[in-house]
């Protein structure tokens, strides 16, 4: 079934990543032999990915690495991009209004530049958190976080670009909705359970529950009114493009 996947969409070829990450979480060997473990699980997977990719290279030869399309830039540009992409990815999973198909995005050519120092900030006081706090947080944030991001790796590869309009592109984030979804539903499973044995609450037990579930409706139903509203720009290219000029004019 892999297989089939990366020859119907290579995004699939990501799944080699996800399963060795899954296996580094789920192993409480120590690091050392989490690593090996981790890696022999995904072995298969990766040689799996060779039935796709060897004849993606004898078709393909140096365009596999390279868009012909993408003018020559220097690797600084793309480093300094790197953080403020992430971050407006990061943004659009959580905030998704006034999503376009594409924005007036461009290469951060300056380390002096705002659009590099506070995006950088911001990621690395999330990474020193994560660093910080690791052993109190649990393996269903770290799945999540795994899902949300493994799947964005092919797509910063941002020398590859041919035009900057497309540094930033909401449809490669298909797949970290997943990984969003699932912490949602994480933390709504932890607050139908709080107040359990060790934890405090003034809720009575039988209610925890309910406010799990009208929480998930209250969700779901927001996110259906946001997705209602942002499909209308797709009706057409006139709705469409009318949009990309009055978002990003």
């Amino acid at each position: 079934m892999f297989v089939l996947a990366a020859f119907a969409k290579e995004t699939a070829l990501s799944l080699v990543i996800l399963i060795f990450g899954y296996e580094l979480i789920e192993t409480s060997a120590n690091r050392g032999n989490r690593l090996l473990s981790a890696a022999k699980r995904a072995l298969p997977f990766a040689a799996a990915a060779l039935i796709y990719l060897i004849p993606r290279y004898l078709v393909l030869g140096d365009m596999m690495w390279k868009n012909p399309q993408a003018p020559d830039r220097p690797l600084a540009y793309t480093v300094l991009t790197l953080p403020f992409v992430i971050c407006s990815y990061i943004a659009h999973l959580i905030w998704p209004v006034g999503l376009s198909v594409t924005y007036n995005t461009h290469f951060v050519t300056n380390v002096t530049s705002p659009r590099f120092l506070l995006p950088a900030a911001a990621l690395g006081l999330a990474l020193a958190a994560l660093v910080v706090y690791r052993k109190k947080i649990g393996r269903e944030v770290w799945r999540g976080l795994l899902l949300i991001f493994v799947a964005l790796l092919p797509v910063l590869n941002l020398g590859q670009v041919s035009q900057e309009e497309y540094l930033v592109f909401d449809h490669y984030l298909y797949i970290s909705v997943a990984g969003l979804g699932y912490l949602l539903a994480a933390g709504l499973f932890k607050a139908s359970a709080f107040g359990s044995k060790g934890m405090q609450t003034q809720v009575p037990e039988p209610s925890r529950p309910a406010y799990a579930v009208a929480s998930f409706f209250v969700i779901v139903l927001a996110l259906t009114v946001v997705a209602a509203f942002e499909n209308r720009s797709w009706a057409d290219s006139y709705s469409l493009w009318s949009n990309v000029a009055r978002i990003r004019p």
